[in-house]
This record gives structure tokens, C-alpha cells and sequence, in this order.
């Protein structure tokens, strides 16, 4: 990334960095577990029952498919760097 971008990245986040955190740390109460959880318990119950699955399923599925991505992706890093040590334990002989 070119430098310029960076610095002015930088001066926006120092500058509303006030304004926003407010805001984010809101964003961020609202993505924990507990209350996510207890957002589509309410709905499933005050609401409607099928809106209620419906979240529920799309959090789970989300939650599923992150968790065996970040294994997948472990699994590859681990596997890539097994293999550049094969190479350079070959390499050193």
C-alpha cells in the first residue's frame, strides 16, 4: 500500500477517532456472544417464531463455516511450513 494512503487512513482515524468510538464500541456490544444470542431469543419469542429460526440457523451455519475455515487454514499453514522444513532439512544435507 502506497505510504500516502496510510498517513491519510491515519489522520481520519486520529481525528474522528473520538466520534467513533462511541459508536464502534456499541457495534462491538452488539457482535458478542451473549448478546447476539439473547437478540435472536427475544425475536424468536416477541417476534416471529420462523424470523427467529431463520437467524439462529444464519448465525450458526456463519459460526460453522468460519470455524472450519480458520481449522482449514491452520491446517494449510502448518502443513506449508512441515514442508519448506522437509526442503530445507533436504537442502542443509
Amino acid at each position: 500500500m502506497d505510504i500516502d494512503i496510510l498517513l491519510a487512513l491515519q489522520d481520519f482515524r486520529n481525528g474522528a477517532g473520538a466520534f467513533l468510538a462511541g459508536f464502534l464500541s456499541k457495534m462491538t456490544w452488539l457482535g458478542e456472544l451473549n448478546t447476539a444470542l439473547v437478540l435472536m431469543a427475544l425475536i424468536y419469542w416477541c417476534v416471529s417464531r420462523d424470523f427467529g429460526a431463520y437467524l439462529l440457523m444464519g448465525w450458526s451455519g456463519n459460526r460453522l463455516v468460519n470455524g472450519l475455515h480458520r481449522i482449514r487454514s491452520t491446517n494449510q499453514t502448518y502443513i506449508m511450513s512441515c514442508s519448506c522444513m522437509n526442503r530445507l532439512r533436504r537442502n542443509m544435507q
